[in-house]
């Protein structure tokens, strides 16, 4: 599905003091699987540091 293969810690790609904001999404239950199967705890921010690459 994806080309990129990575492992990240979640405390390493968070960013200190920039701010959360909360938002709906609406993704392809493929996509989160993805996320999910690659990093269960932290997906979401996984998902943000793709977005932001």
């Amino acid at each position: 599905m994806f080309t990129i293969l990575f492992h990240f810690r979640v405390d390493t790609i968070r960013k200190p003091g920039v701010p959360k904001v909360p938002v709906n999404m609406r993704l392809d239950a493929d996509v989160v699987a993805w996320f999910k199967n690659r990093q269960s705890r932290g997906y979401q921010t996984l998902i943000n540091f793709v977005l932001r690459e």
